[in-house]
């Protein structure tokens, strides 16, 4: 199943549909749910304008915004679900061709090996930008040289519009023989982002419910 998240930009759910709907085999998932979060009518238009378009598709409107109504929300859904591989998208993240592939092909590589949760490179955040700081510095001189990586991401700026020229240009080339070549594994001291993911059943088991009694 999939769970696309959205609550507050319109803008950014507007792309994140579209890129969904071309880089994505959406007849592979069993359920798509777009959890609307106190949506404004225009916003509500978009989400109810996808699932016309995708018989497989699923608006679930819940209030008031804010993380308690989420979890909850998404209780209620992964419960009907519990056999099942969930994946699950913000409303700010534009997927590229070959994401759920990638996804579930790094979901398959690390199943046996007791890792129930695998999540996308996310450029964007602060973990992504922590696993691509070495190729970006030998990749783009500007962006050592601007000092785009001093500054905390909920603080910066100027770092998600440089990415976003670097995209519209055509320099991001995340494939193993472009700015992922030479990537060594390197340990996550903060935390996980979880913009992207997949989980697993047998993860779900263990966090669900998502109010607090587990």
């Amino acid at each position: 199943i999939l769970l696309v998240l959205t609550s507050h930009r319109t803008d950014c759910f507007d792309i994140c549909l579209k890129c969904l709907e071309q880089n994505t085999d959406l007849t592979v998932f069993e359920k798509i749910y777009i959890m609307a979060n106190d949506l404004t009518p225009e916003h509500m238009q978009l989400a109810s304008g996808f699932a016309k378009r995708h018989s497989n598709a699923i608006v679930v409107d819940f209030r008031p915004r804010g993380w308690v109504p989420l979890m909850q929300a998404q209780d209620v859904v992964l419960s009907r679900h519990k056999n099942t591989v969930m994946v699950k998208i913000d409303e700010d993240v534009f997927v590229m061709p070959g994401w759920l592939q990638g996804l579930v092909k790094a979901y398959k590589y690390v199943a046996g090996r007791g890792c129930g949760l695998v999540s996308a490179l996310v450029p964007n955040n602060q973990v992504g930008r922590l696993l691509l700081h070495n190729a970006f510095c030998e990749a783009f001189p500007d962006y050592n040289a601007d000092d785009l990586h001093a500054v905390s991401m909920s603080k910066n700026t100027e770092y998600p519009v440089w990415l976003w020229k670097k995209f519209m240009q055509g320099k991001l080339d995340f494939s193993w023989d472009g700015l992922l070549n030479g990537l060594k594994p390197q340990k996550i001291t903060s935390y996980l982002s979880i913009n992207c993911i997949l989980v697993d059943p047998q993860f779900l088991e263990c966090i669900l419910p998502f109010d607090g009694s587990t």
